[in-house]
């Protein structure tokens, strides 16, 4: 299965461990074969800040919704998906639930039940740029690159600062051999964005296919 880069505040990397609900561990450096072309290790499902934002200020749902954002910034996988279903059982109108809660399901490599909740949020709010972005996600693990690349695309229309579908978007191209397309969406990374993490990574692949 193909690396991918998740947007989030902070970037951990997966573990077994991580993901039976026990926080994950302070990954090291490492660079990617010229092989692999997809340099970004996996992280944990750390929160955008787009997610971050209460959808229904002093409501049960965001509450439980909150709680949900809290438990997966520590890697608590299990209690996130717990508690995003229960947001999502109080409010059923609730799109960035969805997409936290597809967020964490394709960490699970759990990909039908992740294309479900993202599709569910898009068709709750289609211009949730976020949503778009996690279902290029699963559908690049889906091996459906071609679609993948337009929903990468409709996050950048819809978010032309969200440096994390740009870099995923390259890795597209470059899996189609489009070189081109590629330099250039990293290097709106680049332009785009003061992630540490996200900044190596796109300096790695740049390296790779310049």
């Amino acid at each position: 299965m193909k690396r991918y880069f998740v947007i989030g505040v902070l970037l951990l990397t997966v573990t077994a461990g991580a993901a039976c609900g026990e926080p994950a561990p302070t990954p090291t450096a490492t660079r990617t074969p010229a092989s692999e072309l997809a340099v970004a290790p996996k992280p944990t499902p750390t929160v955008p800040p787009t997610l971050a934002l209460s959808p229904r200020p002093d409501s049960r749902a965001t509450r439980e919704y909150e709680l949900g954002l809290h438990f997966a910034e520590g890697g608590l996988l299990t209690l996130a998906l717990e508690a995003y279903s229960k947001a999502i059982e109080l409010d059923s109108t609730l799109a960035m639930a969805y997409a936290a809660r597809a967020h964490v399901y394709f960490l699970g490599d759990n990909l039908a039940l992740a294309l479900g909740d993202v599709n569910q949020a898009i068709e709750l709010d289609p211009d949730l740029a976020i949503a778009h972005h996690n279902k290029g996600l699963v559908l690049v693990a889906a091996e459906s690159d071609e679609r993948a690349l337009l929903s990468f695309s409709k996050a950048i229309e819809l978010d032309p600062s969200l440096g994390d579908a740009y870099y995923n978007r390259a890795q597209v191209h470059v899996s189609a051999g489009d070189t081109a397309r590629a330099v250039a969406d990293l290097e709106q990374v680049l332009a785009l964005t003061e992630n540490e993490a996200l900044v190596e990574a796109a300096r790695q692949l740049l390296s790779l296919v310049q």
